[in-house]
C-alpha cells in the first residue's frame, strides 16, 4: 500500500502521503546538497512496514529541470495534440496525417511514426493498467483507439460520437470528457474497450480532465473553456459529477494533479491564467509568469511545467507549489499544445513547427565534486592538483573556483581554467584547509577539501633544518633574529586520503573495508588503515587497524564487531605533521 523511507540509516522513517506503490520514489525536499544521507526503503502492506533495504549513499547536488528545452525532430509535421508516457515510451498522437497519427520514443528525443487505427483527429491519449487508449473529436463509432504498447493501435466503439477532447485514468477507470454532446458529454471504461455514456454536470466545453487523491479518496476533475462559474466538475467515480465555481471565467484548457493540489491553467484572463485546488471544489486565482495562451500543465519530480501556444520565446513555465510561476525559454516558437513526464524528462509537442515540433527538458546537473591529490606549498602558493569525472548530464565545466577559509568566502580563477593543477594564492599560517568546486552552467559543484597541516621547517645557514630561532636565515642570507622567517622555507603537509574503500564481506562481527592514500604530504607515511566507532567521525582513539605503510591503496580487516550494529567508518594515515582522515562510510553488521 506504500513505500517508507529513511535518509538516516534506518533511525527515522518518512511515510509518503499521498501513498507511493510503485517506483520511482521521490524525496521531494528535506535534503541539504552536498551532504551525505545512507538510505532505505521498505514497503508496507497491511501487516505493517516491511525489511529495509540495505542502505545507499546519496549525496544530493545542484540540479534543475523544466528550466533548459531542446528541440527535437518529431516524426511528421502533423498537428501533434497529446503526448503521454506509460510502460517505459512516450506516445503522442495527431489530428492530421495520412497513417501516421501516432508516434512513439523511449527518450522522447527519437521518435517514430506509427500507423493509427484510423486517420481521425486524435486530440488526447493516457496511459492506465498496462494500456494506451486515445480519443478523438472526429470518425464515425471509432472515437476510441488502444494499444497495450503504443505501436499497434485498434480502433474501439465510442460511447456516443461526440468530440471527445481529453481523456485520463484512474482507480480502475478511463474517464474522457468532450466539447459537445447532449447530457452525455462523459464516457467510462474499465477497460479501454467498451465504454458507456456518462452524464456530465453541465454541457459546457470540457477540455482536460485528470484524476487525484483528496483526503484519501480519489477524485476526477474537468475544466472547461465556457460556462458561467461552472467551468470546473468532479466526480468521485467518473459517473456522479457536479458542478464547481472556478476562480475565474477563464477558457481552462488543462487541469493537472500532483504533490495533493489540483493546477489548472487558461488561454484566457489578465494576470490569472493559473488556479489551484486541494480538493477540486475551492479554486484561487493564481499569478500566470506570461500572458500567453496556456495550453497543457503536467506534474513530474516535484515540478509543475506548463506549455502555451501563443507567446515570445517564454511558452514554457515552471513552479515548484503551483503558485509561483516562473517564465522559461521555449526550444522554439511553435504552438506547444500538450506535455507530459516520464522516466526524468519532460516532453512537449506542437502543431506547428518546421520538423522540430517536439522539444525536451531533462536533468541539468553540476559537475562532480573534483577530488584533489595533492596541494604542495611553497611560500603562499600552493600548486592544487585534482581529478575530473563529469557526470553524463552535467553541462561543461567552464572554470574553477576555490577557498582558503573552509568555503566562508570563494575565489574564482581568472583568467578561467579546466584542468589540473591551478596555482592558489594566500596561504598563511593560519589556513588549515582549501576547497575548489567546479563551475558550470547549472552551479558550482560540491566542494573538495584538503587539509592542511603547515609546519614552518627553516634552513640555517648550514642549509640544515633548525628550530632554533637565533639560527634563522633572514632574506639577505644573515643570521635573523627570532621571529624573522627565513629565507628557503617549505611547508609539510598531512597526508592526503583520496578514498575510504565501501565495506564488503559483512558479517555478524566482521566487515572488509580499506582506503587509498593519494600523496604523503611531503613527509613519509608512517601509518595506515581504517579507524571505526558506533558513532560518527570516528579517528585513531577509536578501534583501528593498521595497514603497512607509504601512499597508495590499501585493504582493512575489520573485525570484533556487534551483530546488528551500525558503524562508522574512516580511512587514516599519519605522517610527522600529524594524522589526516578520509570520507565516512557506514555499515550494519548482519
Amino acid at each position: 500500500t506504500n513505500y517508507e523511507y529513511s535518509t538516516d540509516n534506518g533511525a527515522t522513517w518518512v511515510t509518503p502521503f499521498p501513498a507511493i506503490t510503485s517506483s520511482p520514489l521521490i524525496i521531494s525536499s528535506g535534503l541539504t546538497n552536498c551532504t551525505s544521507y545512507q538510505v532505505k526503503i521498505r514497503a508496507v502492506n497491511a501487516f505493517g512496514s516491511g525489511i529495509a533495504s540495505a542502505a545507499v549513499t546519496l549525496v544530493p547536488s545542484t540540479s534543475t529541470i523544466g528550466v533548459n528545452w531542446t528541440s527535437r525532430t518529431s516524426a511528421a509535421d502533423n498537428q501533434w495534440f497529446s503526448v503521454t508516457y506509460g510502460n517505459g515510451v512516450f506516445v503522442a498522437v495527431s489530428a492530421t496525417g495520412s497513417g501516421n497519427r501516432v508516434m512513439t520514443s523511449v527518450d522522447g528525443e527519437i521518435w517514430t511514426a506509427r500507423t493509427s487505427a484510423a486517420n481521425n483527429q486524435w486530440i488526447s491519449v493516457t496511459y492506465g493498467n498496462g494500456l494506451f487508449v486515445a480519443v478523438a473529436i472526429s470518425g464515425t463509432g471509432n472515437r476510441v483507439m488502444t494499444s497495450p504498447n503504443g505501436i499497434t493501435w485498434t480502433s474501439r466503439t465510442s460511447a456516443a460520437d461526440n468530440n471527445w477532447t481529453s481523456v485520463t485514468y484512474g482507480n480502475g477507470l478511463f474517464v474522457a470528457v468532450a466539447n459537445s454532446g447532449s447530457g452525455n458529454r462523459v464516457m467510462t471504461s474499465s477497460n479501454g474497450i467498451n465504454w458507456t455514456a456518462r452524464t456530465s454536470a453541465a454541457d459546457n466545453l470540457w477540455r482536460s480532465v485528470t484524476y487525484g487523491i483528496v483526503n484519501g479518496n480519489g477524485l476526477f476533475v474537468a475544466v472547461s473553456y465556457d460556462g458561467s462559474n461552472n467551468r470546473v466538475m468532479t466526480s468521485p467515480d467518473g459517473i456522479t459529477w457536479t458542478t464547481r465555481t472556478p476562480a475565474a471565467d477563464n477558457e481552462w484548457r488543462s487541469v493537472t494533479y500532483g504533490n495533493g493540489l489540483f493546477v489548472a491553467v487558461a488561454s484566457t484572463g489578465t494576470g490569472n491564467q493559473v488556479m489551484t485546488s486541494p480538493d477540486g471544489i475551492t479554486w484561487t486565482a493564481r499569478t500566470s509568469a506570461a500572458a500567453n495562451e496556456w495550453r497543457s500543465v503536467t506534474y513530474g519530480n516535484g515540478l509543475f511545467v506548463a506549455v502555451a501556444s501563443l507567446g515570445t520565446s517564454n511558452q514554457v513555465m515552471t513552479s515548484v507549489d503551483g503558485e509561483i510561476w516562473t517564465a522559461r525559454t521555449s526550444a522554439a516558437n511553435n504552438q506547444w499544445i500538450s506535455v507530459t513526464y516520464g522516466n526524468g524528462v519532460f516532453v512537449a509537442v506542437a502543431q506547428s513547427g518546421p520538423g522540430n515540433r517536439v522539444m525536451t527538458s531533462g536533468y541539468d546537473v553540476v559537475a562532480d565534486a573534483p577530488v584533489i591529490t595533492s596541494a604542495p606549498v611553497s611560500q603562499s602558493e600552493a600548486t592544487v592538483s585534482f581529478t575530473q569525472s563529469t557526470p553524463a548530464l552535467a553541462p561543461a565545466i567552464t572554470n574553477y573556483r576555490y577557498s582558503i577559509d573552509n568555503g566562508s568566502t570563494w575565489t574564482t580563477l581568472s583568467p578561467a581554467s579546466t584542468t589540473s593543477p591551478i596555482t592558489i594564492t594566500g596561504i598563511t599560517d593560519f589556513t588549515n584547509q582549501i576547497q575548489l568546486q567546479a563551475i558550470n552552467s547549472v552551479g558550482t559543484s560540491c566542494p573538495a577539501s584538503y587539509s592542511l597541516a603547515l609546519v614552518a621547517v627553516n634552513l640555517n645557514k648550514a642549509g640544515q633544518k633548525s628550530s632554533t630561532p637565533s639560527e634563522f636565515v633572514n632574506k639577505n642570507g644573515a643570521l635573523g633574529i627570532s621571529g624573522i622567517r627565513a629565507t628557503g622555507e617549505s611547508r609539510i603537509n598531512t597526508p592526503f586520503l583520496s578514498a575510504t574503500a565501501a565495506v564488503t564481506s559483512i558479517t555478524a562481527t566482521t566487515a572488509t573495508s580499506g582506503g587509498t592514500v593519494g600523496a604523503d604530504g611531503g613527509a613519509s607515511v608512517t601509518a595506515r588503515g581504517v579507524c571505526w566507532s558506533t558513532t560518527t567521525n570516528p579517528t585513531i582513539a577509536n578501534s583501528k587497524t593498521t595497514d603497512g605503510t607509504g601512499i597508495g591503496t590499501f585493504t582493512s580487516a575489520i573485525t570484533g564487531l556487534t551483530s546488528g550494529t551500525t558503524y562508522y567508518v574512516r580511512s587514516y594515515a599519519t605522517n610527522s605533521v600529524g594524522t589526516t582522515y578520509g570520507p565516512e562510510v557506514i555499515f550494519t553488521t548482519l
